[in-house]
């Protein structure tokens, strides 16, 4: 999942539990909004680069998005 989709999931779910858990629904919107923090820090520790965009390139890289695959072309020649 992107970062962007984990924040609006987080918020309506939040928002969703909010009048049963008042000020409970905070932590549980934090721990949504945050998923990455990890992930980014351990890109700036191990890269030595502070830039968040190389960053989540790196990351969507790795999970199979690419360049190509948001763009719509196919991965690889299809045969015939």
């Amino acid at each position: 999942m992107r970062e962007r989709t984990y924040i609006a999931v987080g918020t309506v779910a939040a928002a969703a539990i909010a009048p049963w858990l008042c000020w409970g629904a905070v932590p549980f919107w934090l721990s949504a909004t945050l998923t990455d923090a990890d992930l980014y820090a351990y890109y700036v520790v191990h890269y030595r680069h502070v830039d968040p965009r190389r960053a989540i390139r790196y990351y969507h890289t790795l999970g199979g998005v690419s360049g190509r695959a948001r763009s719509g072309a196919p991965a690889r020649p299809r045969p015939g």
